[in-house]
């Protein structure tokens, strides 16, 4: 980022949703997740962790965690796709950046090997738009590490129709749905920021986290862009 900042996380709290069909991590995974309690702590910030588990209709699971999330009264929403590979410095970036711009993510490559990028800046076809600390304005990100504010998710639920599954106590609100977006097909993570845009919230990504994706080996493809005025 081209600026640094301090912010205050004491207070806050955290939580990490997780979507997880196959109900595993990758071991660098699960050792950066033990460790962040402790961190936050030393902020003076707290965070709770639930992975919703084997369930493969993705649309369903981000309803049912929204769900979950809304009832454990925590400030903030972290996505965390079960094959992405970070650091506790990576998370503490995004959810530090997050008290203050509302919906904060970071991208990750395609898991072949030419590697893609899930990310829509605000205009697809012009120039790059970067806030005051260098964060990349975006309206649609790959959502396997992005954190929002409790006031994001309570904005796109507002007046949505909620279900009940048969197996369920709770209604869930249906915010979640594949579909058109912008005139192209989307899957309901990049729908989903491409609504909250519509509301009025900028997704910012920082494109100095590195995240790797796990498939078949790790893919860690670094995302580089120059902004206006570098070499």
């Amino acid at each position: 980022m081209s600026e640094q900042k301090e912010f205050d996380i004491s207070g806050k709290s955290v939580y990490i949703a997780i979507p997880s069909y196959m109900g595993h991590v990758p071991v660098d995974t699960a050792l950066t997740l033990s460790q962040l309690p402790l961190v936050l702590r030393d902020y003076g910030a707290q965070c709770l962790i639930h992975a919703e588990r084997g369930n493969g209709v993705i649309t369903e699971v981000r309803n049912k965690l929204i769900s979950k999330f809304l009832e454990s009264g925590a400030d903030y929403l972290f996505w965390l796709d079960d094959d992405i590979v970070f650091t506790v410095k990576d998370f503490m970036r995004v959810f530090a950046l997050c008290t203050e711009k509302k919906v904060v993510g970071a991208t990750y490559p395609s898991r072949d090997e030419f590697a893609r990028f899930y990310l829509h800046p605000i205009d697809r076809y012009g120039p790059f738009e970067f806030d005051e600390m260098g964060l990349l304005k975006c309206k649609g990100l790959g959502m396997g590490f992005v954190c929002m504010s409790r006031e994001v998710v309570e904005a796109i639920c507002k007046d949505k129709p909620t279900y009940k599954k048969a197996k369920d106590s709770e209604e869930h609100p249906d915010v979640f749905r594949n579909g058109v977006s912008g005139g192209e097909y989307w899957g309901e993570d990049i729908n989903f920021l491409y609504d909250l845009y519509a509301l009025g919230y900028i997704t910012y990504v920082d494109t100095d986290v590195h995240l790797q994706h796990v498939g078949t080996k790790y893919y860690d493809a670094k995302f580089t862009i120059k902004r206006q005025g570098e070499l």
